[in-house]
């Protein structure tokens, strides 16, 4: 699965739900000075995506505007 900002490609496996444990199960078991980069640059696609779908998401909202 490639992670970016904003979004995680598609989901063709499992719940959501079993898609974010998996993530911070992975995520968490990293050295704390582990670095992670995105795998794309959708991050704008994504994040309108998430603004349309969720019209209240100030979070997606900022993010659009840095």
């Amino acid at each position: 699965q490639t992670v970016s900002v904003g979004g995680c490609g598609s989901l063709r496996k499992g719940s959501p739900e079993q898609m974010m444990n998996a993530l911070l199960e992975k995520v968490g078991s990293l050295p704390s000075d582990a670095q992670i980069f995105c795998g794309d640059d959708m991050c704008v696609e994504n994040l309108e995506f998430a603004a349309h779908m969720e019209p209240g998401n100030q979070h997606a909202a900022d993010r659009l505007e840095w």
